[in-house]
């Protein structure tokens, strides 16, 4: 779908006059003042637009019977269902962003809860793919969707193998996108290491949507590295990720010991919730114990996430139009 959008897009191309000094004589400088503010929403309704035209011609030319996109409720998801839905007969698919949280409102389809009547309703996805037992149990708590529900093999964690013997003498901190999420598990984990006994190298994965923190978990004692989870597995002894970070899912697959820092203000958004076998920490306190003396998690992963290879599931789906 991707390779077909870029494709199409060098084609289009929007009506823009040359010149709009004409704006001027209406100061309008003063009269968008607000709106100059929020720039960045009229640039995402400008993409949403050329999303709309691109998929609507992709839709009338003769192509694929089956349509694949990431899920998380985007409006280009929405263009490309609505194409296929008013020019086609192919299905599309629709494969589960990340994970799936309990309560997670990205996938949540307030649609699926009631009949419309005589309503225009947005056009959906045919088939909904998501990872495994426990993703797909945490969606129907929210609203399943509709349209067909399926579970198939977790495509981003194939490659993920427990981990090699290494010398395992590192402390890694995986950052949140939230500057403020990575300064707390920072700060507690710099406390509840502060009088164990057995030295721990201090390791900091910043989030790369935000790579700024790396300078301030410098100069908190903490070495910068940007190296994958499966490079840095047989060397981490522990890790401590965030009440919603995915990648407590990857160390865990790696055999890693992981402990999810929750923070009291909001809610655990793990991936592991509900997940027998799962470590948090609720408080320094709880952290501090952890760290002492790591504990490998007793989770089955198959729960999780399916990672049957070859993708049976997928190539009977895909096999199947």
């Amino acid at each position: 779908t991707s390779l077909a959008l870029a494709r199409t897009s060098r084609n289009f191309s929007l009506d823009v006059e040359a010149s709009s000094s004409e704006l001027a004589v209406l100061g309008a400088g003063r009269l968008f003042e607000g709106q100059l503010r929020d720039s960045l929403f009229g640039s995402h309704a400008a993409w949403t637009s050329i999303h709309a035209h691109v998929y609507d011609r992709l839709a009338h030319q003769p192509g694929p019977s089956s349509w694949i996109h990431l899920w998380e409720n985007k409006p280009l998801e929405h263009c490309l269902n609505s194409a296929i839905a008013r020019n086609g007969s192919a299905r599309t698919i629709a494969y589960a962003h990340s994970v799936i949280r309990r309560r997670d409102h990205r996938y949540y389809d307030e649609s699926a809860l009631f009949e419309t009547v005589e309503v225009r309703r947005r056009p959906a996805a045919s088939h909904f793919v998501v990872n495994g037992s426990l993703p797909r149990r945490n969606l129907e708590e929210v609203v399943p969707p509709r349209g067909n529900l399926v579970v198939a093999e977790a495509l981003r964690y194939q490659s993920l193998k427990g981990r090699s013997a290494g010398l395992a003498d590192a402390t890694l901190v995986v950052g949140d996108i939230s500057q403020g999420e990575s300064i707390r598990l920072l700060n507690a984990t710099r406390l509840a290491l502060e009088h164990l006994s057995s030295p721990q190298r201090l390791l900091f994965k910043p989030h790369p949507g935000n790579l700024r923190q790396s300078t301030m978990a410098q100069a908190m004692g903490f070495s910068i590295t940007t190296q994958s989870l499966a490079e840095l597995a047989p060397s981490i002894a522990v890790a401590v990720v965030g009440s919603a970070g995915a990648a407590s899912l990857d160390l865990t697959i790696l055999c890693v010991p992981v402990v999810t820092l929750i923070d009291p203000a909001s809610l655990n958004l793990s991936p592991l919730v509900g997940a027998e076998g799962a470590r948090f920490a609720r408080s320094v306190g709880d952290l501090k114990e952890f760290l002492s003396t790591p504990r490998l998690h007793g989770i089955d992963v198959d729960e999780v996430v399916s990672r049957a290879n070859p993708p049976e599931r997928w190539i009977a789906l895909l096999g199947n139009p």
